[in-house]
């Protein structure tokens, strides 16, 4: 569509990314997330999902791209730096601690940049449509499955650099 051949779109859709502030970004097939859909069956069915409900709540919608998005081919995934400096002020030792990543809500950048590789897409005919921390779609999966990273012990998704 509009002059592009797939290997052009996909590194335009690469460049757009890189240069809207993503710090990895790849491309992916909309095939079914197996790995992600046996391990919340698997952890549901032992109880261990308790009243969590955001990918719990439907396994087999939230690892099927399809469900939500019928027409999807590609999927394109996006990983915004959320490192923050130390703090200047030691913590108190009575003091909670809350992992830094976490201290700001990162997802309107994130979604920013996802949306320049949204307009890449559509001036070139195709229809984007931006997921971002959406119960939708087990969304760190997909990231790994377009080789953004690899899964910490912490369960996120690690990106080098």
């Amino acid at each position: 569509m509009a002059g592009f051949t797939d290997q052009a779109l996909t590194d335009a859709v690469l460049a757009a990314g890189r240069e809207a502030g993503l710090v990895a970004v790849g491309v992916t097939t909309s095939e079914i997330l197996e790995p992600a859909r046996h391990v919340l069956h698997t952890r549901k069915a032992d109880g261990l999902a308790s009243s969590m409900a955001f990918t719990y709540r439907n396994p087999d919608r939230s690892t099927d791209p399809r469900s939500s998005l019928p027409s999807v081919r590609s999927i394109v995934a996006g990983a915004w730096d959320y490192r923050r400096a130390a703090p200047s002020q030691p913590i108190e030792p009575a003091a909670g601690r809350v992992a830094r990543y976490s201290w700001v809500d990162h997802y309107d950048d994130l979604r920013r940049a996802l949306a320049s590789i949204g307009s890449v897409l559509t001036d070139a005919g195709f229809r984007a449509v931006i997921k971002a921390d959406d119960n939708a779609l087990v969304d760190r999966n997909v990231a790994w499955r377009a080789g953004l990273g690899w899964y910490g012990k912490n369960s996120n998704l690690l990106v080098p650099g």
